[in-house]
């Protein structure tokens, strides 16, 4: 089977007396810690102390129309290998096929990239050597990638087949409700995309960092897609970007051809941060966050202006850095209000390589776009702790579930307080008294006792 290694890292940090709230795997609502099930879209949760979507997942909409013109059919074999189960999705770049490793016996999900973007034997080459490059990455915050290879001249990567949500379709469904993100859900999100950069950082930028690359699951999340976005000729791959407004997260340095190192990653959650708080994207202009969500603090400002700098020099130095810089803005600003209302967020959202499919629900659901589907997921990763948000020089260390956002206790106000002071003080002055009263008896009973012990027996 595939292999599941690696610790989940933090998705929050639990302080004594913090109280913590549930988000819907399936829609993202906001969900009592102690229901059984969501009240919004009727998504069913398992118990204990991880939670857990419960409900099945379904290929209907991908295999009946999303993938036309794939190259491979149900029960093909890619590279003498891989046994083709079902088209998942199509997008810009390919094709997405859930297939089997007979070698293995692990179920995979194929990449297929169209010739059209590797046209000449060196940009082959160099496909192969950026996603051979990344395939010892192991994080539990990183899709896999197992193998990459070509097969009838389609170049391809064969990587984790993953079924969950990605961060692109949690989005459009608060903005379908007109609300916004928190920081308190903004922080734990963050936390783990950070750490999975932090980890893969040291083989270079990911490059195409975007909510479409970043999947949720029931208790973890996982970037997906890293190396591609150096591995694809940089001129047609801006350019199918751009396309779909997916460009809106790409630092301006990769756009323009020029080098490109980690900061550019930093640039792309700087965007990302923007639009979970605001709804806006970088427009030729940077959205002023505190004007349009005015419970945000001042100090988020400079976060995100600081992310954004066209200059990469004058950017954070790190995902991690950028995170810790966001963990102090939430810490200086006071309790912000669930579910403010966004000024007509930026609609439209981009399509990836390989969308994939979304749970099959009776309740309302989104349109069947192919841009809609959501990228698979198994359920053995969520059972897997998760490590301590990034912070300097302390090691990853294991927390709560991706689904708990930390809140503030409600229980323990000023008049609890009181109480509890004067239930302790009438509880010591019935210990003293009783200890009192004990000693003066005992007192009495020894003097009554004294002139009787003196006289002499008869």
């Amino acid at each position: 089977m595939v292999s599941r290694s690696g610790i989940a890292v933090s998705v929050g940090r639990l302080d004594s007396g913090v109280g913590v709230a549930l988000l819907c795997y399936r829609c993202g609502s906001h969900v009592p810690e102690s229901a059984d099930a969501c009240a919004t879209c009727g998504q069913k949760l398992s118990t204990g102390g991880l939670r857990q979507a419960t409900g099945t997942f379904s290929h209907k909409r991908a295999s009946q129309g999303s993938a036309l013109g794939a190259p491979y059919k149900s029960g093909a074999v890619i590279a003498e290998r891989y046994e083709v189960k079902e088209p998942l999705g199509s997008g810009p770049f390919g094709f997405v096929l859930r297939a089997r490793d007979q070698q293995t016996d692990a179920e995979v999900a194929i990449k297929l990239i169209h010739p059209r973007f590797l046209q000449t034997p060196e940009e082959r080459k160099l496909f192969s050597e950026r996603i051979g490059s990344v395939r010892g990455l192991i994080h539990s915050n990183l899709a896999r990638i197992y193998d990459e290879g070509e097969d009838l001249g389609w170049p391809f990567y064969a990587t984790q087949y993953l079924e969950g949500l990605t961060l692109r379709k949690i989005i459009e469904l608060r903005t379908e409700k007109g609300e916004l993100f928190s920081l308190r859900e903004v922080e734990p999100i963050f936390s783990q995309i950070a750490s999975a950069l932090e980890a893969a950082h040291r083989l270079g930028p990911h490059a195409d960092l975007k909510p479409d690359n970043v999947i949720l699951l029931p208790d973890l999340l996982k970037v997906s897609d890293f190396g591609l976005g150096l591995a694809m000729p940089r001129v047609p791959f801006v350019q199918a970007l751009k396309l779909r407004r997916a460009d809106r997260y790409a630092a301006p340095e990769y756009i323009s051809g020029s080098d490109v190192d980690h900061r550019a990653d930093v640039y792309s959650l700087g965007v990302i941060l923007g639009e979970m708080l605001s709804g806006q994207t970088p427009d030729g202009s940077i959205p002023e966050l505190t004007q349009i969500n005015p419970v945000l603090p001042e100090r988020l400002e400079g976060v995100y202006r600081k992310a954004l700098n066209a200059d990469p020099a004058a950017r954070f130095s790190s995902a991690r850095e950028m995170v810790e810089a966001l963990f102090e803005s939430k810490e200086a600003s006071a309790p912000q209000p669930h579910g403010a209302r966004p000024p007509a967020p930026t609609t439209g959202g981009p399509v990836v390589l390989l969308e994939t499919v979304e749970p099959s629900t009776d309740a309302p659901s989104a349109p069947d776009d192919p841009a809609e589907l959501t990228q698979p997921v198994t359920h053995e990763e969520s059972k897997l702790l998760a490590p301590k948000p990034p912070a300097s020089n302390v090691p990853d260390q294991p927390m709560e579930s991706l689904q708990r956002v930390l809140h503030p206790p409600t229980w323990w106000t000023p008049r609890a307080r009181s109480a509890a002071w004067v239930l302790v003080l009438c509880i010591s002055g019935l210990i003293v008294g009783g200890a009192g009263g004990y000693w003066f008896a005992r007192s009495s009973s020894a003097e009554a006792q004294g002139p009787a012990a003196s006289r002499p027996m008869p």
